[in-house]
């Protein structure tokens, strides 16, 4: 995190990238301050990323966060951060006291550690008055994007559905260039297909409209160096 932490509840405005290593969420601990978030919601998307050793965690445009508090760490200049969002969920610390407990042994674990290798500098740590662009939901939803029909046929002839899936939650592929979108299918054994264009919140609808794919999300250049997971209740 850089710049003064927040003092008021605020939502997140666009996809936040995160990481659950707090050496690479702050880049070795270069940054102003380490923020520890607690999600209900976020989505871990670094099974799907180039590097997913940077084990990245996705927290959604509209999620509420509010600062409830702060932990000292011998070694690190500023308190960290903590952040909540509202809600409850499976392996959460059930109280604030093993929270702080939990965030002080994982900091400190990560300051003993060696220094991570930095992948993507500057995604989990901008650097200190840089001002990310505004955004909100619907810039997220009129992004463009290219995409094809989810059935199609492999190039030995056999037909398939090509969608991802994680946890048992399916995801339409879509891609920010052709390029990518290419390289994706030529992965997947994909033959001919047609290339369609349009934003993101165009290929939700398409997927509600189908009865097949309602309970299908978005996953944003797969195997790209910063994919985005969309979940089908967004």
């Amino acid at each position: 995190m850089s710049g003064p932490p927040p003092r008021e509840s605020f939502t997140v405005t666009a996809v936040l990238p995160t990481s659950a290593d707090p050496r690479i969420a702050t880049e070795n601990f270069t940054a102003d301050r380490v923020a520890a978030i607690v999600t209900v919601t976020g989505r871990l998307v670094g099974p799907l990323s180039r590097h997913p050793e940077e084990r990245e965690v996705a927290i959604l445009p509209g999620t509420l966060l509010t600062p409830i508090g702060a932990v000292t760490v011998e070694g690190l200049t500023n308190p960290v951060v903590l952040l909540a969002e509202p809600g409850h969920a499976p392996g959460l610390p059930p109280g604030r006291d093993e929270l702080e407990r939990v965030v002080h042994e994982q900091v400190t674990h990560a300051l003993a550690g060696p220094p991570a290798s930095v992948r993507s500098p500057g995604r989990f740590t901008p650097s200190s008055g840089t001002t990310a662009p505004p955004a909100d939901d619907a810039d997220v939803w009129r992004l463009k994007v290219f995409y094809s029909t989810p059935f199609g046929d492999t190039k030995d002839g056999r037909q398939k559905l090509f969608l991802l899936e994680r946890d048992g939650v399916r995801y339409v592929p879509v891609f920010r260039s052709l390029d990518s979108m290419k390289a994706f299918y030529e992965r997947m054994n994909r033959a001919a297909y047609m290339v369609l264009e349009g934003d993101l919140k165009t290929v939700m609808d398409t997927n509600r409209s189908i009865e097949l794919m309602r309970s299908a999300g978005i996953v944003i250049d797969p195997f790209g160096e910063h994919p985005v997971e969309i979940p089908p209740t967004a």
